[in-house]
């Protein structure tokens, strides 16, 4: 909650020495450089705070027939392994859901929550949702006539996208052969 309310302060580039010498500096240049020397700060900052498991996450699924790894035990994660609330049925059986909300844009793009889903971990959540054994209960088909057509769509448009870097060009092939082994809804 602290980091999120004051993340504003906290992402904020910080004033240089460069900057106090005056503008005697910014004649030769130095603006420019104090300029990328700020903004490497707030990347590296961003990067520091993005390696290490300090996020706060949920241990035990908040909903029925939630997909859910119970094996992950710990009540704090790394932000490439957490995605926020909102992404609960698009990525719970792969990811740490955060246990609160982060309202600042400017976090939420520095741990990468800005970007969609992936299409691995969307295809791994139908797989675990196909996996279930609840079909004849009327809870679980009021449940998962709200989840799946969201995953559904998500996965579509994960498909439409072009990859993001030529590393990836694989991935929707790789996605769609894994979904090929397992059950689905």
């Amino acid at each position: 909650r602290y980091v999120d309310t004051h993340a504003a302060t906290l992402l904020a580039p910080r004033p240089t020495r460069g900057k106090q010498r005056g503008s005697l500096m910014s004649m030769f240049g130095q603006s420019d450089a104090t300029a990328r020397e700020a903004d490497m700060e707030v990347s590296t900052f961003g990067d520091e705070l993005s390696s290490i498991s300090w996020l706060p996450v949920l241990v035990d699924p908040p909903e029925s027939y939630l997909p859910w790894d119970a094996s992950q035990t710990s009540v704090v994660a790394r932000s490439d392994a957490v995605r926020p609330l909102g992404d609960l049925w698009l990525a719970s059986s792969s990811s740490r859901i955060l246990d609160g909300q982060v309202q600042d844009q400017s976090l939420t793009r520095v741990f990468g929550w800005h970007k969609p889903v992936n299409l691995y971990a969307l295809v791994t959540q139908l797989g675990a949702l196909g996996a279930l054994d609840s079909s004849s209960e009327m809870s679980y088909r009021q449940t998962m006539a709200l989840a799946v057509p969201t995953l559904y769509r998500s996965i579509d448009t994960a498909l439409a996208s072009p990859a993001p870097d030529a590393a990836d060009d694989g991935a929707s092939e790789a996605a769609l052969e894994a979904l090929r082994e397992q059950p689905c809804i």
